[in-house]
């Protein structure tokens, strides 16, 4: 592992979710509760925002507006607009949403149940009500949901197809809000999990056994495979040129240690941060529960299933001689 010029701190606390909105970093606990910390004194005070669901959640999202979403594998999606009181905002389970700078809200389903199908849901009055903008009835559910300021876009990644399996699984995207969708791609290797983005690139992160992290080029739409047919990839979070993966183990028989990678030059290099022990399984290793942003002050908060499991925060801190080298490359 090679963890020079990355801070790394354990977390006193095990995340199964969390979410970072500058100064506000948000943690959902295994008991259910959901806390709101300090990114710049994650160990000092916190408020409790209650516990809207009997268990740990999935998903943790903080809306500009300050309305907070949480919702788990089989449990509706709820929100408080005073930290206190939780409803149901919509009646499926979402893993994952984001907010366009509009202030729209998506979020999309992930249910494994005959009745559901992948789709996405899109509100303009910060989640008290929700249309379907997606539906695609050949895939269980959406990956991943992911609002490109930068190329003013949104992306989604769908799949897990009921027959034949994993052939319909695919990427798509939105130049309209949502009004209309163009699919990327679709096939057995269009497993992705995650999107995200850095100042030349759209990167994509990828659970269809191949493991691999790819990045197309804003400018022309080039596409590059930086590394493949390894793990899982859990998530992918990104900003600048800084850019998180998180892998998971994917060998039936076990013996895979997850990881935590990082890259902080758009991918072209990668340094691994943590490992886990050993799998004995697939699922049972990995990094998860990710803030899907990073924090005001640069942090990356995410959680590895080890045994036992363990929550850390991290983020990019160069060395003065590295800085001052980019600083000196950069000049006319």
């Amino acid at each position: 592992m090679d963890a020079a010029e990355y801070e790394l701190e354990e977390l006193p606390v095990v995340l199964s979710a969390s979410y970072a909105r500058g100064q506000d970093v948000y943690w959902g606990l295994t008991t259910g509760e959901v806390l709101r910390v300090a990114d710049d004194d994650p160990n000092g005070p916190r408020v409790s925002l209650g516990s809207p669901l009997d268990g740990g959640p999935r998903l943790l999202f903080a809306s500009t507006h300050g309305t907070v979403f949480a919702s788990a594998d089989r449990h509706s999606l709820y929100r408080t607009t005073d930290n206190a009181t939780w409803a149901a905002s919509l009646d499926v389970p979402i893993w994952r949403m984001d907010e366009d700078d509009e202030g729209n809200l998506y979020a999309g389903s992930y249910t494994k149940d005959p009745r559901h199908v992948a789709t996405l849901y899109k509100s303009t009055d910060d989640g008290a009500s929700w249309n379907e903008i997606f539906r695609d009835p050949t895939n269980d559910h959406v990956h991943t949901v992911r609002w490109d300021s930068a190329g003013q876009r949104l992306y989604i990644a769908f799949g897990d197809g009921r027959w034949p399996r994993h052939l319909t699984r695919g990427e798509a995207y939105s130049d309209d809000r949502g009004a209309t969708f163009h699919d990327l791609a679709r096939g057995p290797r269009q497993g992705d999990t995650d999107v995200a983005f850095t100042d030349d690139y759209v990167i994509w992160c990828s659970d269809d056994q191949s493991g691999r992290v790819f990045r197309v080029r804003r400018t022309d739409g080039a596409i590059e495979t930086v590394f493949g047919d390894s793990q899982f990839v859990w998530f992918g979070v990104a900003a600048g040129q800084q850019i998180y993966a998180g892998t998971m183990s994917s060998r039936k028989f076990g013996g895979e240690r997850a990881a935590l990678l990082a890259s902080d030059d758009q991918g072209q290099t990668w340094r691994k941060l943590l490992e886990t022990s050993p799998s004995a399984g697939p699922y049972d290793r990995g990094f998860y529960a990710e803030s899907r942003e990073l924090s005001a002050g640069g942090w990356l908060y995410c959680t590895a299933r080890d045994d036992p499991p363990r929550s850390f925060r991290v983020r990019h801190v160069p060395s003065s001689s590295v800085a001052q080298r980019r600083v000196t490359e950069a000049q006319p």
